[in-house]
């Protein structure tokens, strides 16, 4: 008996042994990661960045800034979120392996939001990262970068302050965005701040919590001094739907899935205070040679419709205060003959990367200073860009085959035009003639003795140039050769 309790008594003290170390080994392993639970207040100290002009890594689950070595930026989905001064990319697109991607909110309201659901399935309107150029004020002065970024994290979540000289002040705008992580959560974040030491940029302070991927929000869209939003109006019923509004006093519209035909925009276009359009998730269901928003006399800045694939003919030309059009999405494929001609305050405008052709006279005698024709773009027709006073530079694609007559003509102060391909563009034949035009008469070549204009063009292509356009060896002078960025 006492021997059967011996080995009983060791029986128990073996497994309770074993239990004890397969515990002790389970500690060993590796912790799961759990989501932080209501709101965080963070932020990122762009100052550590600063010095050798680096990104600053920030990991959501972590709740703190990571460390990232730059060969693993690309590959590591430990991070979620960076910024370089104040432009930001996610860990997603061309910026990381990850699956970010980034939706701009209509809303302030941070604890109204508790769900991703209706932002999800407004697919068109989430933002992947891309290469692109943007501004640094990491250092004075600021400079031209060029990286990967998301686009709502370059603009749109602050404005300028240059009252009190350099650097700028960022004022928040406090829009609630949505960030899909790069492990495929969602969070919900805000951004609170920008703060300096010593007149430098030194963090970026925001808010943030992971919300549901399905349910329902108790928000309401935050509306403007003087704005007015519409939504599921009747095509031809949007003068009706305004009949309960002091149309005297609206200075920003936004219409919502709506589809609008001309005799809406001509009821818009008699707002006589409106300074700001909003139709980005509406529908325009004009003729190309129906007037569309041409010789309106009031609207500044027009948002125009994510979905439009085409402009018709003068559609935004003779708006006497226009001086900014946005085109939203991808879907953009074609600008009419005459889009924007003779709005001559016409500054700001970013063309899509879907745009494939630009037809004549599209840009007469706008107010544009730079300008990037986008990858797809084939041809600069005829008048193009004739008469654009303020152009100072252009920069065309590999893509470009042929220039038209006239195409930067009379541009009296544009200083360079920036051709990416070693091979050059021909110049369109004029069908009477048949004969070559000419698409640079009345530039400044010179101002007295100096050098005003010049073509750069990728290094060891002059002569090509020269050849293919049928000039002489002088007008190399007005040529500059650079290396082209990999």
């Amino acid at each position: 008996m006492k021997k059967s309790f011996k080995f009983l008594t060791l029986g128990l003290y073996l497994l309770s042994t074993l239990a004890l170390v397969s515990c002790e080994k389970k500690e060993d392993g590796p912790k799961a990661e759990t989501k932080p639970v209501g709101t965080v207040n963070a932020q990122i100290k762009i100052s550590d960045g600063a010095e050798k002009s680096e990104f600053v890594y920030f990991s959501f689950m972590k709740t703190k800034q990571v460390a990232i070595a730059p060969e693993k930026v690309k590959t590591d989905t430990d991070w979620d979120l960076a910024f370089l001064d104040i432009n930001g990319r996610t860990n997603g697109g061309q910026s990381g392996a990850g699956k970010a991607a980034v939706y701009r909110t209509e809303y302030d309201d941070f604890e109204g939001i508790k769900s991703a659901e209706p932002f999800i399935a407004d697919k068109s309107e989430w933002v992947l990262d891309k290469v692109q150029e943007t501004t640094s004020y990491g250092k004075m002065p600021p400079k031209q970068v060029k990286d990967s970024f998301n686009k709502h994290l370059i603009k749109g979540w602050y404005e300028f302050d240059m009252s009190g000289g350099m650097p700028p002040k960022f004022i928040i705008t406090k829009d609630v965005y949505i960030i899909r992580t790069a492990k495929g959560d969602y969070v919900k974040l805000q951004f609170l701040a920008v703060e300096y030491e010593n007149k430098k940029l030194s963090a970026i302070k925001f808010r943030y919590a992971y919300i549901s991927e399905t349910g329902k929000n108790n928000v309401t869209p935050k509306k403007r001094d003087g704005e007015v939003i519409l939504s599921e109006v009747k095509t031809g019923m949007v003068e009706e739907a305004l009949k309960n509004e002091k149309v005297e006093n609206i200075k920003i519209l936004t219409i919502k899935k709506s589809t609008l035909n001309q005799a809406d925009i001509n009821a818009i276009k008699k707002l006589p205070k409106l300074e700001e359009l909003d139709l980005h998730k509406a529908t325009l269901s004009i003729d190309t040679y129906d007037k569309g928003f041409k010789d309106s006399k009031v609207i500044k800045k027009l948002i125009a419709p994510q979905n439009l694939e085409a402009t018709g003919l003068g559609w935004f030309g003779y708006m006497s205060q226009l001086e900014e059009i946005v085109f939203p999405g991808t879907a953009l494929k074609s600008i009419g003959n005459g889009t924007f001609s003779m709005s001559r305050k016409l500054s700001k405008i970013e063309l899509p990367e879907s745009l494939e052709i630009i037809e004549p006279d599209a840009f007469y005698a706008t107010a544009i200073a730079k300008i990037k024709v986008p990858e797809k773009v084939k041809h600069i027709p005829s008048g193009c860009f004739f008469y654009c006073k303020q152009l100072k530079e252009v920069y065309l694609p590999k893509s470009i085959i042929s220039l038209g007559d006239a195409a930067f003509g009379s541009c009296t102060e544009l200083e360079k035009i920036v051709f990416a391909s070693s091979t050059p563009p021909a110049f369109a034949i004029n069908p009477e003639t048949k004969k070559p035009v000419f698409p640079f008469n009345g530039l400044t070549w010179k101002k007295g003795e100096k050098r005003f204009f010049c073509f750069y063009v990728p290094k060891g292509s002059v002569s090509a140039y020269l050849n293919k356009w049928g000039w002489k060896e002088k007008d190399a002078a007005y040529f500059e050769e650079y290396e082209p960025k990999k």
